[in-house]
């Protein structure tokens, strides 16, 4: 039967309940029922259920409910009939019926059970004014039931309030949508069981889980309603009326639910606990929440990531740009190798680059720039309770003053990070997985020396993001705390395709010792957990470290490079001072020369010729006696003695 057909019956069967319903209320009254004339073309088709019927079979209820049911719909729809309540109450005014009316209209005063565990005090379909008087309590139907009976669905008000729109939700790759076939198919097998199984689905992207679930959904014809888990209340009582709307929603509606985590806090592991054990409907679960004992079985599916030639396809569909379609493939290619991105973020990037791209002046480099910029952004990860994250600058290899020989080996780590995907994916390293592919160096050497400008002139030319580890937000008194940080941190950074900067590595990456308490035990557990991590992450990671000696051995043999950066010689001295001071910058009478007569490091250097400039902002120009002063500050400061005879002529 079509809709429209079906609402017209719907009402034609809802017209007559109510007519019969007000001969009763005049029979009752004492009146003169009224009387109808037969009408053959309101007879409704034999396949045709009305909407009152559906729900009297859908919640098992007896002939006196159903009466109920249509009394105080009646009262809703109808106007008169407050009037005739109010006239069995012995009213003037207009008056809501309760369950004493009913029996003495329905029933000639014959006493029924009107008990919490009755259907329509069970599943709520009527709710009472004065609980603590059920037979006399005014009673009014449920919003939602009474919209049901009328022919046209609508959503539980507070049920609503818990929910999440299905929109926005990104499409989904091959790889995706096979885990949504198989929740469709895990549901039709376990239909007929009497306790449905949990899906918890899990993955490195929420929003592709959620709309795997949709597409689940969306496969056996059936409504998803989302549930915000942030937002589900803690009290006994309040959890279980949401369950009851809960499980009348499922009933009416045949719809499926999926909770969403966003954050785990243990109230909302509860409250989601609480629900899970005692829906029957078809349940999902999103996030990292872990539920046990709850009585039915839990099956976890894991929604990944695009694979890698799903996502070059995402993106040559997002962009549309005969620049990546045609011929530049391979600039795709590097971003897809650096960037691990899902459906959402793809199809983010490639909007925001769309729009931005009109205002590029030109066609070729700033536009592919323009596009590594933006998937850099997008895949940043929210860590700065971890680390500090350092944006990409414009540092060159000719800012960084090294001896030949660290410098090639600084060259040979740039190489290897951008032909990971010719050797990995074309060469087929890795193909037995990902298991030691990363790329991991240890810059050693005295405070100064460049070991950490060396990391941020790599990011730059690499155009990737810096985290540099905060090492005393990580390391936690509590035992597994310091594992889960740095779980953490190495996932944010294989997301975002970071480079991840271990600064005085030493303290984090110390040798094991011997355990002679469960200080020391826990201690090396942390230092074995770091050598697993290390060996499975997919990125670029540099430890730094003043003593190489103080770091365990078993790191020093996974680490694919070591470069020892020396202390500046005089030559080196020179380049330094040369290129610490801005073009901008103006000056008279710098004599590089005597300058490098001071044997610092750069990181000193640095910072002598920054307070000088300081020194020096008063004045027209930058002279040799600022610096001079600056440097002898720097010495003081450092409990060092400064020979006059190195800048009495400065």
């Amino acid at each position: 039967m079509a809709t429209n057909e079906w609402y017209a019956q719907n009402q034609l069967q809802l017209s007559t309940e109510l007519q019969l319903l007000r001969e009763d209320i005049h029979r009752c009254l004492g009146k003169q029922p009224l009387t109808v004339a037969e009408n053959n073309d309101t007879q409704n088709p034999s396949d045709f259920t009305s909407g009152l019927d559906d729900l009297c079979t859908l919640f098992q209820l007896t002939a006196f409910e159903r009466k109920v049911l249509v009394l105080c719909a009646a009262v809703q729809l109808d106007g008169e009939f407050s009037q005739l309540c109010g006239q069995l109450l012995g009213k003037e005014e207009l008056a809501q019926p309760n369950f004493d009316v009913a029996l003495r209209l329905f029933f000639n005063s014959q006493w029924l059970p009107f008990s919490p565990q009755c259907g329509l005090r069970r599943w709520q379909l009527v709710e009472l004014q004065e609980p603590s008087q059920p037979n006399l309590s005014p009673i009014r139907i449920n919003e939602t039931i009474l919209h049901f009976i009328a022919g046209f669905g609508s959503e539980d008000t507070a049920l609503a309030a818990l929910t999440i729109p299905n929109s926005g939700l990104p499409t989904l790759a091959d790889s995706q949508l096979a885990i949504a076939q198989n929740i469709t198919e895990l549901f039709n097998n376990t239909l007929n069981e009497t306790l449905l199984p949990l899906v918890h689905l899990q993955g490195p992207e929420p929003s592709a889980q959620v709309a795997v679930a949709f597409n689940a959904a969306e496969k056996l014809g059936l409504p998803l309603k989302r549930i915000d888990a942030q937002l589900l209340p803690s009290d006994t009582s309040a959890l279980q009326d949401l369950f009851v709307r809960m499980e009348r929603e499922a009933i009416l509606y045949h719809c499926l639910f999926i909770f969403e985590c966003d954050d785990i806090q243990p109230s909302i592991v509860r409250s989601v606990n609480y629900l899970c054990k005692r829906l029957s409907a078809f349940c999902m679960l999103s996030h990292n929440l872990t539920l046990a004992n709850i009585g039915r079985d839990i099956i976890k599916l894991t929604v990944p990531r695009p694979t890698y030639d799903e996502q070059f396809r995402l993106w040559q569909t997002g962009l549309k740009e005969p620049l990546f379609l045609n011929g530049s493939a391979s600039q795709l290619t590097a971003i897809v190798d650096q960037f691990d991105m899902g459906v959402s973020k793809i199809q983010t990037v490639s909007r925001q680059w769309q729009i931005e791209s009109n205002t590029e002046v030109s066609k070729n480099g700033p536009q592919l720039d323009l596009l590594w910029r933006l998937c850099r952004k997008q895949a940043r990860a929210d860590i700065s309770d971890l680390a500090n994250i350092i944006e990409p600058s414009q540092l060159h290899w000719e800012n960084l003053i090294l001896p030949e020989e660290q410098l090639l080996t600084l060259h040979k780590i740039l190489e290897q990070v951008k032909h990971r995907h010719k050797v990995y994916r074309e060469w087929g390293f890795a193909d037995s997985g990902a298991y030691g592919l990363g790329i991991s160096a240890l810059f050693s050497g005295a405070s100064g020396t460049g070991k950490t400008f060396a990391a941020r002139v790599i990011a730059s030319q690499l155009k990737l993001d810096i985290y540099q580890i905060d090492l005393s937000s990580i390391v936690s008194k509590y035992i597994g705390e310091t594992e889960k940080n740095l779980e953490k941190i190495f996932t944010a950074a294989e997301n975002s395709g970071a480079i991840l900067l271990f600064d005085e590595a030493d303290a984090l990456f110390g040798k094991r010792s011997q355990v002679s308490d469960s200080k020391d035990r826990y201690a090396n557990m942390e230092v074995s957990y770091l050598l697993q991590r290390m060996e499975s992450f997919s990125g670029l990671s540099i430890l730094t470290s003043n003593y190489r000696s103080a770091l365990d051995q078993a790191f020093i043999r996974r680490l694919r490079f070591i470069v020892q950066f020396p202390f500046p010689q005089s030559q080196e001295r020179t380049a330094i001072w040369k290129g610490v001071f801005p073009p901008k910058l103006p000056k008279h009478g710098i004599d590089f020369d005597k300058l490098a007569r001071l044997e610092l490091p750069g990181g000193i250097i640095r910072s002598i010729a920054i307070n000088a400039a300081f020194r020096a902002a008063n004045e027209q120009e930058l002279q040799m006696a600022h610096i001079r002063e600056a440097a002898q500050e720097e010495y003081r400061k450092t409990e060092k003695t400064l020979v006059n005879t190195l800048v009495a002529d400065w």
